[in-house]
């Protein structure tokens, strides 16, 4: 499985990078946005800020998670 990771919380946001299964991200699960039928979760991947759709997101873990 595969993630886009965008700039912003829409489908048509420039994609910064592309997560595969087992990527880590640190997430911020307070400010969710719903756009473009998704609901968009603020994440860091790498060092860079951006939006992963909640869908690709395991929550078991509050300051990680795995794709």
């Amino acid at each position: 499985m595969v993630a886009n990771f965008r700039a912003a919380p829409s489908l048509q946001s420039p994609v910064l990078g592309v997560l595969m299964h087992g990527d880590l991200v640190e997430l911020s699960l307070d400010r969710r946005v719903q756009q473009d039928g998704v609901v968009w979760v603020p994440v860091r991947w790498r060092g860079q800020a951006g939006w992963l759709a909640n869908t690709f997101i395991d929550t078991r873990r509050s300051d990680a998670t795995r794709l």
